[in-house]
């Protein structure tokens, strides 16, 4: 064989393992879904379940979800899982961005 043929076959095995291993996760959290009868919930959906609503309003805003919406607090009051994926996304990166900028803020948060 030559090397364009050991490169290519390299590049399908490599392919190949990732499409199983894609379908495997999948078969984990269908998996994991049946068995405890729809009780398994995300720990990102735990905590979005506990966030008051106010937070909830502030992070839908900053990721830039529901700029169209006339009510911000029904969007904020839906569940994690009824979020589609791209909300998730923003709002996931609305939290990275938030941890990063507010943790540094000290002198805004004292009791003087």
């Amino acid at each position: 064989m030559n090397d364009a043929t050991v490169e290519h076959s390299a590049h399908v095995a490599a392919y190949l393992r990732w499409q199983h291993r894609t379908r495997l996760t999948e078969l984990r959290d269908d998996f994991v879904q049946i068995a405890s009868n729809g009780r398994f919930v995300s720990a990102a959906a735990k905590e979005w379940r506990e966030l008051h609503s106010t937070w909830r309003m502030v992070l839908l805003m900053v990721a830039g979800v529901g700029v169209d919406s006339d009510d911000l607090g029904t969007l904020a009051t839906r569940s994690w899982q009824e979020m589609p994926e791209p909300e998730q996304q923003a709002v996931r990166w609305a939290v990275r961005d938030a941890k990063k900028n507010v943790a540094a803020l000290a002198a805004l948060a004292a009791r003087v």
